[in-house]
């Protein structure tokens, strides 16, 4: 079970969204998020490129703590179930 009473480390958060969405780990993508990737052109396959990116530290936002993943190009932000789900809240690429 996950702390979710506190924000998470840049580190910890990182390292459960990479978990979460390799084998045997557990994701789910709201329908916002995939309304968002499919407006931006971002493909299921990025994501795991762009939850290796930069964290930035923990936002409290809508009821959970919020975590931005954020590559040069594309940003994902995750939260986190206590049984270690990551839920993909959205996502954008950025502007050049």
């Amino acid at each position: 079970m996950i702390d979710l009473t506190t924000a998470l480390s840049q580190t910890e958060a990182r390292r459960l969204a990479i978990a979460g969405v390799s084998a045997g780990g557990r994701a789910r993508y709201t329908n916002h998020f995939r309304v968002e990737i499919a407006k931006d052109d971002i493909k299921i396959t990025d994501i795991p490129n762009i939850i290796h990116g930069t964290y930035s530290p923990g936002e409290f936002e809508n009821g959970a703590w919020r975590y931005r993943a954020e590559t040069q190009r594309m940003c994902v932000v995750v939260e986190f179930e206590e049984d270690g789900t990551v839920v993909f809240v959205t996502a954008w690429r950025k502007k050049r």
